[in-house]
């Protein structure tokens, strides 16, 4: 089985802020035949606007051709752990330059019996990156779009999607390697892979990067 999944954390931003998305991911747990609880993971910009208290989710699959929408409410929120710890957050009005929270959404998907598919694919797509992400040109007026791939094949059985267990590097040394592991595993014992690509800023167009930067060339 292959699972398609879209995780973006962007590395790069100073403290002019504009708006607040830095990052998230879509994931997904099978509960049944046809129905699957939807996972939203959203990071804010703690000095940028508030997140929603409730998102909407699109499903389609060009296979059915059904398409569809669900909304996914806000269930826990808090604040991400600095490099150094006893460095002041800008959350919750600590003071400090940077601060990241990471908010947890889900919401009840259930897909059509009569058609078994394995191209449903999972959308949200959201207002706005954070105008301090350098590598952007112009952050602030570009969305972010995270996709999910679902398979609900016959014989495959109740697949879940890979799930991400390790909070996002927020802060890193210039001109330093860095060693990142995501916690990724899979339940059901699927193989993973990894690629670069370039962000999206919706369902199918992708960002504008600012000279030299892409998304496979971050650095």
């Amino acid at each position: 089985k292959k699972i398609a999944l879209l995780l973006f954390v962007s590395l790069f931003y100073t403290h002019t802020f504009a708006s607040h998305l830095l990052g998230g991911d879509l994931t997904y747990e099978c509960l049944g035949p046809n129905q699957y609880r939807v996972f939203l993971k959203v990071y804010r910009d703690c000095n940028g606007i508030d997140v929603d208290n409730s998102y909407t989710v699109t499903y389609s699959s060009a296979t059915c051709g059904t398409s569809g929408s669900i909304t996914v409410n806000k269930q826990t929120s808090g604040v991400l752990p600095l490099l150094c710890p006893s460095a002041p957050s800008a959350c919750n009005g600590g003071g400090g330059p940077y601060g990241v929270e990471e908010y947890i959404y889900s919401g009840i998907l259930n897909l059509p019996a009569g058609c078994q598919a394995g191209d449903w694919i999972l959308n949200w797509n959201n207002c706005c990156r954070n105008n301090a992400i350098t590598t952007l040109n112009g952050g602030s007026s570009q969305n972010m779009s995270l996709n999910a791939l679902l398979k609900n094949n016959n014989g495959i059985g109740c697949n879940s999607s890979p799930q991400f267990t390790v909070p996002p590097a927020l802060i890193v040394c210039p001109n330093k390697p860095v060693e990142y592991n995501h916690g990724v595993f899979d339940s059901d014992g699927d193989s993973l892979y990894f690629s670069l690509v370039d962000c999206y800023q919706s369902a199918t167009g992708t960002v504008t990067y600012s000279s030299p930067y892409s998304g496979v060339n971050p650095l």
